[in-house]
C-alpha cells in the first residue's frame, strides 16, 4: 500500500513538473512573439541576411563591418553587390559573420571591410550598450562556436526577445500608443544600404557637431580607451582576428578590400595622431604580409572639406558615397 502511494505521489509530482514546464514554454514563446511584433527593429541584421540569402545569393560582392560602409555605392563601383554590414560592428563580429555567411554565397568574389581609426581597439562585448550588437549576430546566425569568451552573450541571444534590456518599455509603448510614438516604425541602426537623402549641416554646424557631440571624436576615443583598459592586448588580438579573416577569404579565392572612408577634416584634426598612425601601421603590415588591398580616403582633400558630402563627421551622405 505504501509503495503504491509512493509511486502515485511521484507520478503526480512529475506530471505537475511537466505541466509547469509546458506552460512556461508557451508563455515564453508568447512573450517572444509579442516582443518581436512590437519591436521588429531587434531583427534588423536578420532581415538583411535573410533577404541576401533569399534574393541575392548570386551576389558577387558584399561589405561587412560597421556603418562606415555607407561610403560604398555599388552602382558606382559597377558590382552586383549587397550591404551585409551592421551598425557598430567590430572585427570579431565581422569574422563570425563571414565564417557563417560566405560558404552560402557561391558566386562571391569580393568583400569590402572598413577600417576606422579605432578599428583595432574595439570590442563590443565589453560595453553593455554595444554588446547588444554582438547578441544580434548570434540571433541571426546562431552558429556554434561563438566568439571567444562570449558564452554568456551567446546564451543571452536565445532569450533576448524576452529578457529585454529596455525592460519592455518599447513594447509597452507600442501596445498602448502604437508605433507612432516610438522609433520602431522603421528599423533602427540605419537599415539602409546607403546614406539616405537629408538636409546637410552647414560647415560651422559640422565643426560644432564634430567637436562636441558624444557620438563624435570624444565618444570614439572614450570607447577606444575603455576597451584597451578592459581588454589587455586588444590591439594584438584584433590584428590576429583580421589575419584570420584574410586567410579565410583568400583560401576561397575571394578578394579582400579594406578601406578607410573620408572623414570630415575636423574629425581627423581632433583624433590623436599617434592613434591614427598606429592603425595605418597595422594596415601596412597586412598589405605587406598578406597582399591585401587597402585604400585610405580619410584625408582626401577633394572630400574632407565639403560639408555637403558628409552625413556627419565620419559618414558620407548619398552625394558623397
Amino acid at each position: 500500500m505504501l509503495q503504491v502511494w509512493y509511486h502515485s505521489d511521484l507520478l503526480r509530482f512529475a506530471l505537475k513538473g511537466v505541466i509547469f514546464l509546458a506552460v512556461g514554454i508557451v508563455v515564453f514563446v508568447a512573450l517572444s512573439s509579442i516582443s518581436s511584433y512590437c519591436d521588429p527593429s531587434e531583427s534588423t541584421l536578420e532581415m538583411r541576411i535573410t533577404e541576401l540569402l533569399r534574393s541575392h545569393v548570386d551576389t558577387k560582392a558584399i561589405n561587412a563591418g560597421h556603418s562606415h560602409n555607407l561610403a560604398i555605392d555599388y552602382s558606382v563601383l559597377g558590382y552586383n553587390g549587397y550591404h551585409a554590414w551592421y551598425s557598430s560592428s567590430d572585427f570579431f563580429e565581422v569574422e563570425y559573420e563571414l565564417r557563417n555567411l560566405v560558404p552560402q554565397l557561391k558566386e562571391l568574389k569580393v568583400v569590402f571591410i572598413p577600417v576606422a581609426y579605432f578599428g583595432f581597439h574595439q570590442d563590443n562585448s565589453l560595453s553593455e550598450s554595444r554588446s547588444t550588437h554582438r547578441v544580434q549576430f548570434y540571433k541571426t546566425f546562431g552558429a556554434w562556436p561563438p566568439i571567444k569568451g562570449d558564452l554568456w552573450l551567446y546564451s543571452r541571444s536565445k532569450i533576448d526577445n524576452v529578457v529585454r534590456l529596455d525592460h519592455w518599455k518599447i513594447v509597452a509603448t507600442v501596445m498602448l500608443h502604437g508605433r507612432e510614438g516610438t522609433d520602431t516604425a522603421l528599423p533602427r541602426d540605419g537599415h539602409r544600404i546607403q546614406a539616405d537623402d537629408f538636409e546637410p549641416m552647414t560647415y560651422e554646424e559640422l565643426v560644432e557637431f564634430t567637436t562636441n557631440s558624444p557620438s563624435g571624436v570624444s565618444g570614439h576615443l572614450e570607447m577606444q580607451d575603455a576597451a584597451d583598459k578592459d581588454h589587455p592586448n586588444l590591439g594584438e588580438d584584433t590584428f590576429e582576428c583580421v589575419v584570420r579573416i584574410i586567410k579565410f577569404l583568400q583560401k576561397r579565392g575571394i578578394r579582400v578590400v579594406f578601406f578607410t572612408p573620408p572623414y570630415f577634416v575636423t574629425y581627423t584634426e581632433l583624433y590623436p595622431p599617434q592613434k591614427i598612425q598606429s592603425m595605418k601601421a597595422r594596415m601596412q603590415q597586412l598589405v605587406d604580409g598578406y597582399g591585401v588591398e587597402y585604400y585610405d580616403f580619410s584625408t582626401d582633400e577633394d572630400l574632407i572639406y565639403n560639408n555637403l558630402l558628409c552625413r556627419d563627421d565620419d559618414h558620407l551622405s548619398m552625394d558623397g558615397a
